[in-house]
C-alpha cells in the first residue's frame, strides 16, 4: 500500500472523531491483486445440509487490480495539481482527511444469516437499509454499516455497493459497473461537506457518497447508476421480508463494538460543525 499524506487543514478535533472508527486493517489481514473481473458470481444459498439453517454463503467479490495510470487518492492531499487529471468538480481545498484510506475497512466479503439468527441481536426499532433487486432481498444493518460505511456485493446478480454516511445518517446505493467495467469501492478517507467520499479501486478516482459522482481523478465527471435503497425498521423488514437475508454481525472479518455509535454528540446543536 502506498504511503498516503495528512491534509494540513485537519483539525485535532476531526482526527480524534475519525480516529474512533478503528483505524486501519485488522492485525495478520493481507491484501492480494488480481486482473480485474468482467463478470463476478451471484450469491448462492446454501441449502441446510450445507451450512446452518440460518447462514448462506459469502458473496465472492474478485479483487480489482490498482490503476496502472496517476491516482486522485494519492494526490489529493497535495491539491491534485500537476497530475494531469481533469479539472476536479469541487474545490479540493475542502477534502479535509482524517484518516488513511481504508482505515475504515469496507466489507468486500459479505455474509448474510436468515431473519430469526438477525432477530437475537437487532432490536425492532433499529434501522437497516434495504435492496430488493430480482427478488433477492437483503438487510444492511446500521449498527454495521457505521463502522465500515460501504459493502460490496452482489445481489439479484448485480454488482452493487452500498455507501453510508454516518455523519450524514444517509444511505446510497449505486451499481458497481463504471462505464461496463466491475470496480469495488472504498473508503478514501476525506470527507467533503461532512459525507462520505468514496474511491473505485479500478482507477482511484474519487466520488461523492450522496450523488454518486466521480469529482476528482481519470473518472471526473462519472455518474453511478442509483439503487433504491430505503432505510427501514427492523420490524418492518422481518414481517415484510420472512425469506430475506440479513448482513451477519459475527462475520463481519474484523473486531468493532457494533451497537455502539463513535459519533454520539456530532449532532448537538450547541456544537460547532467543524468537519462541514
Amino acid at each position: 500500500m502506498r504511503p498516503y499524506l495528512q491534509h494540513t487543514a485537519t483539525a485535532a478535533a476531526l482526527a480524534l472523531i475519525l480516529a474512533a472508527c478503528g483505524g486501519g486493517l485488522d492485525d495478520g489481514a493481507t491484501e492480494t491483486t488480481a486482473p480485474a473481473a468482467t463478470t463476478e458470481p451471484s450469491t448462492s444459498i446454501a441449502p441446510p445440509d450445507e451450512t446452518t439453517a440460518t447462514e448462506t454463503t459469502p458473496t465472492m467479490i474478485p479483487p480489482v487490480a490498482p490503476p496502472d495510470g496517476p491516482s486522485a487518492l494519492d494526490a489529493a492531499p497535495n491539491g491534485l495539481t500537476g497530475e494531469g487529471f481533469p479539472d476536479p468538480l469541487i474545490d479540493t481545498e475542502r477534502l479535509l482527511q482524517g484518516q488513511v484510506p481504508d482505515g475504515i475497512p469496507a466489507i468486500d466479503t459479505p455474509r448474510f444469516v436468515r431473519i430469526d439468527a438477525a432477530d437475537e441481536w437487532l432490536s425492532d426499532d433499529e434501522a437497516v437499509v434495504i435492496l430488493d433487486i430480482n427478488g433477492d432481498v437483503r438487510a444492511y444493518p446500521i449498527q454495521i454499516l457505521m463502522w465500515h460505511e460501504i459493502v460490496n456485493d452482489t445481489v439479484g446478480e448485480v454488482p452493487v455497493a452500498i455507501t453510508y454516511c454516518p455523519l450524514c445518517n444517509s444511505a446510497v446505493s449505486y451499481e458497481r459497473r463504471v462505464d461496463g467495467h466491475l470496480t469495488t469501492f472504498g473508503t478514501s478517507g476525506f470527507l467533503f461537506n461532512s459525507a462520505l467520499v468514496m474511491y473505485d479501486r479500478a482507477t482511484e478516482s474519487l466520488w461523492t457518497h450522496f450523488d454518486g459522482t466521480a469529482v476528482a481523478g481519470v473518472r471526473t465527471g462519472t455518474r453511478l447508476e442509483p439503487i433504491s435503497s430505503p432505510l427501514l425498521a427492523w420490524a418492518d423488514f422481518k414481517n415484510a421480508h420472512a425469506d430475506g437475508l440479513v448482513l451477519d454481525v459475527e462475520r463481519t472479518g474484523h473486531n468493532r463494538p457494533y451497537g455502539s455509535n463513535p459519533y454520539s454528540g456530532y449532532d448537538n446543536p450547541e456544537s460547532f460543525p467543524f468537519l462541514f
